[in-house]
């Protein structure tokens, strides 16, 4: 695997390395349920959850070994889970809904090399709202609202903050026509 590493200047100068091997293993829980067996005016309602648990592994090469700061660690950039809530709305007929809750643990941004630590993503969440509307056979409108809740994304080096913003919220709209 090839791992992006900072070198610790007053530049943040941005290298690579090569790793010898990784191993990636993990576990996977996922549900879903339809909710008509609380009320039956809930029948086109359903709520469905996915959650990961993930465990990685990462050897550095012996030519790399004495800058990089952590020999043993995990895999740069994977996450130590992954979770996802969703809360949806299907007619089975002209319309469908969700709105869904998306979380990822921390992961390593960068490798830290010459004795800075990692650079780590910090938690982040965000919901997301997806609508889609049939009309007729040959005619979809969608409509999808991205990181309602605009969560802070931060990302630190030591206890430091590195690189922190709010990425937004975004709004699309598309009219799909099939023939």
């Amino acid at each position: 695997p090839i791992e992006s590493v900072i070198v610790p200047s007053s530049s943040n100068e941005r290298s690579f390395i090569n790793a010898k091997d990784a191993n990636t293993y993990g576990v996977e829980f996922d549900t879903y349920r339809w909710l008509d067996f609380v009320n039956e005016k809930l029948e086109n309602f359903y709520v469905s959850t996915n959650f990961t648990l993930i465990r990685s592994e990462v050897s550095i090469r012996p030519e790399d070994s004495g800058i990089v700061t952590n020999t043993s660690r995990r895999l740069q950039g994977q996450a130590d889970f992954i979770g996802n809530l969703q809360l949806g709305y299907d007619d089975g007929f002209k319309q469908k809904a969700s709105l869904v809750y998306h979380i990822t643990g921390d992961k390593i941004r960068e490798v830290g090399i010459l004795g800075a630590p990692d650079v780590m993503d910090q938690a982040y969440g965000e919901v997301d709202l997806n609508y889609t509307r049939f009309f007729g056979d040959h005619v979809e409108l969608n409509v999808k609202v991205k990181n309602l809740t605009n969560q802070l994304q931060e990302s630190t080096q030591g206890g430091y903050d590195m690189n922190s913003y709010q990425e937004g919220t975004s709004a699309s709209m598309g009219l799909t026509w099939t023939f």
